[in-house]
């Protein structure tokens, strides 16, 4: 584990870089100005014993080790130093780059030194090795060493489930359980990043991809991950396109191995969006032992190559996986992982203040309304994130009133978002005014599409237009029981169907769970839903394609039952140009005939609130709502 790199949102100490710029290999016999050590909170009484040498910060051994609750014993005759902290036993020897924890040998970075009398010890590996994580605050030039908790035992409360056959359809398990990983990921700017495949390469305009596998990978069944495993995961979703749930591979030509690593994508036509269609639940790469004897189905759970494996699932319960000791990466600190599943928002918030959980993080993990009895905790950290989530509403514009354009509009009018994010949402969110995200997709997106706050002349005017003045309408606003627990759409609804009333529309709300919803969308039985979707990537396609696009995923699945074939077109056509350019007009124009038509409106983005036990550091949500499970670890304090 030594080695390894650990990033907070400050710097995360190394002693390969801490103070490189400043110091230049000097080695200095006076303490460097204003660096402080703080063990377990408490400042070492260091004085003038701080020294640098190539970068590197040596301190008094004896210092260091104690602080840390260690024996210490030295030998003069070999120039030895032994130290004895709980389970761990290390040496180190003057002037050697060899050290030993539990008896395997460690090389340094820095050796032991004496200087001025003193035997000087490299800190960084003193304290990773009796189990302290050492980070650098550059703005405070303050080292800090802390401990870790002896149990690095974690429980985070959700909403929903990690475990769920058919959710995501070619796994069971979520992404974010970190059991499993994509060929890609993509970063919180939305750019591809390397994951399984060290780097690809596009040609032909997108129509073929190759991409170029990691080696010394293994699946935690212990098979190697190489391109023929690749290969039958991606000709698994072809020949069973329904687990094909971003529609990947639906114009697949060809996959081949070029060779052991070396994987060729071949599709029948450009697809300059395809990275963004195989990321999270696009394509997990699993090992082909995962499922059965037909390839459509998991056997019990996923074997991947992430940084924890599967442990046990209990039903309602709870998912727990554990760490990953022969992991390709950065080896988590985290021994075990529990996600426990706690439906209702009030029971979530009662195990966190009672500490049943560690954490409460995940996007709809906590409702508005509770944040101030965290605000008043201090043994709480609470924290928001901006995420790549947008709460929708849709109309079904198959179905009366809504089949009228000019009713949609005047619905979309009379939404006052400002008020909402204010008074439901406290503040938790922001007003939205386009349909894509503005953050992951801010070169797509056009701003301004949808007013803040409400139109009500403008609304009144299409109402009469359209007739719904003189002889009101009933309309359903049909809601998801399970999501109504995570956000706040129900009093969205409320404040909705309050305001329909001023255009002639009598609405009432009705809340299904599960599957019922899910049918009676598909049905048309609503006029109106409430639902939260994320941007995966920072292709504007991934959300087009689905929304917009006559045979899209979401305009079928949510009962939207949107057509408009001048949009058909320029979707086609934008996903097969290279040329940015030519792109971003013809995705201006999709966005006009959105604009125009309002199959779907955004009414916010989310700030996601999170909390979780001061205990747990380098925990974070990114703006996918990834929890940072890798990183994070438990401290004693």
């Amino acid at each position: 584990m030594f080695g390894k790199v650990f990033f907070k949102k400050r710097f995360i100490f190394t002693v390969c870089l801490l103070l490189l710029a400043l110091l230049a290999g000097q080695i200095e016999a006076s303490p460097p100005a204003g660096i402080r050590i703080f063990v377990n909170g408490r400042q070492l009484p260091a004085g003038g014993n701080i020294v640098i040498e190539s970068s590197r910060i040596l301190v008094p051994m004896r210092l260091v080790f104690e602080a840390l609750g260690a024996r210490v014993t030295w030998d003069d005759t070999t120039q030895a130093v032994e130290a004895v902290g709980g389970k761990n036993r290390i040496k180190l020897t003057v002037d050697s780059l060899v050290a030993t924890k539990d008896g395997r040998q460690v090389r340094l970075e820095a050796p032991p030194k004496i200087i001025n009398g003193q035997t000087m010890v490299p800190l960084r590996f003193v304290g990773e090795a009796l189990d302290a994580v050492v980070e650098w605050d550059q703005g405070k030039r303050i080292v800090s060493v802390t401990s870790m908790a002896p149990l690095q035992e974690l429980t985070i409360g959700l909403g929903r489930t990690f475990y769920a056959p058919g959710s995501w359809r070619s796994s069971v398990l979520h992404r974010y359980a970190e059991v499993w990983e994509n060929l890609v990921a993509f970063d919180d700017n939305g750019q591809a990043v390397p994951e399984l495949a060290e780097r690809w390469e596009a040609a032909e305009n997108g129509r073929v991809w190759t991409f170029y596998l990691r080696r010394g990978v293994r699946f935690h069944d212990g098979t190697p991950l190489n391109a023929d495993a690749v290969v039958k995961n991606i000709q698994r979703l072809k020949q069973h396109p329904e687990l094909d749930i971003y529609s990947a591979f639906g114009e697949l030509e060809e996959v081949e191995a070029l060779d052991s690593h070396t994987v060729r994508v071949t599709l029948s036509r450009p697809n300059v969006a395809f990275l963004d269609s195989i990321i999270i639940h696009g394509l997990p790469i699993l090992s082909p032992q995962s499922w059965d004897s037909t390839g459509k189905n998991i056997v019990r759970f996923d074997y991947g190559t992430g940084p924890f494996k599967f442990h046990e699932h209990v039903q309602d319960q709870h998912l727990t996986v554990v760490r990953n000791d022969d992991y390709w990466g950065a080896r988590p600190k985290l021994s075990k992982v529990t996600f426990k599943r706690i439906p209702d928002p009030a029971t979530r918030l009662a195990a966190l203040l009672k500490g049943e959980v560690d954490a409460v993080a995940d996007t709809g993990g906590l409702m508005p309304q509770q944040v101030p009895v965290i605000r008043n905790r201090s043994d709480l950290v609470l924290k928001a994130q901006p995420t790549s989530l947008t709460v929708y509403l849709a109309f079904n514009t198959q179905r009366l009133p809504f089949n009228d354009r000019r009713l949609r509009e005047a619905a979309n009018l009379m939404l006052d978002r400002q008020a909402i994010v204010q008074h439901v949402l406290e503040g938790w969110g922001t007003p939205a005014d386009t349909l894509l995200n503005p953050d992951l997709q801010q070169f797509w997106a056009v701003r301004g599409m949808w007013p803040q706050s409400q139109n009500k002349a403008k609304a009144l005017e299409l109402a009469k237009e359209a007739g719904t003045l003189r002889k009101q309408q009933e309309v359903t606003i049909l809601l998801d029981a399970a999501r109504a627990r995570r956000w706040p759409i129900q009093p969205i609804a409320e404040i909705i169907q309050s305001e329909l009333k001023g255009i002639g529309l009598d609405a009432s709300i009705k809340v299904l769970e599960g599957g019922a919803y899910s049918e009676a969308l598909k049905r048309g039985e609503h006029n109106l839903t409430i639902l939260p979707y994320s941007a995966l990537g920072g292709d504007p396609d991934f959300m087009f394609s689905r929304f917009i696009h006559s045979e899209g995923s979401v305009n079928k699945d949510w009962g939207i039952g949107y057509r408009n074939a001048e949009a058909d077109r320029l979707i086609e056509q934008a996903r097969q140009t290279l040329d940015k350019g030519v792109r971003q007009q013809r995705y201006n124009r999709v966005q006009e005939i959105i604009q125009r038509d309002v199959p779907v409106t955004a009414i916010y983005y989310e700030v996601s609130p999170y909390a979780f036990r001061r205990q747990l550091r380098n925990f974070s949500l990114n703006s996918g709502f990834k929890p940072s499970i890798v990183r994070a670890w438990l401290s004693t304090q």
